[in-house]
């Protein structure tokens, strides 16, 4: 279980975000694993920070990620 909280405070214009993750990882083998993960975001005072690379500025409130990593 993967699990994190962030929190912006801009002092000068008070557009404050907090944001939250959770997330589950499982391993399939010794190299391999696979994991999912989901984040949301609340921006306050008309903050326009978004979730992961979104590149429409206040509209990627939400993230959801699933996938496969393999080391070699």
């Amino acid at each position: 279980m993967i699990a994190s909280w962030s929190k912006v405070d801009d002092k000068e214009f008070s557009r404050d975000a907090d944001q939250w993750a959770i997330g589950y990882t499982h391993n399939l083998s010794k190299r391999t694993q696979t994991y999912i993960a989901y984040a949301k975001i609340k921006n306050k005072n008309g903050a326009s920070y978004t979730v992961g690379n979104n590149a429409e500025a206040g509209t990627g409130d939400k993230a959801f990620n699933i996938g496969m990593k393999h080391s070699f």
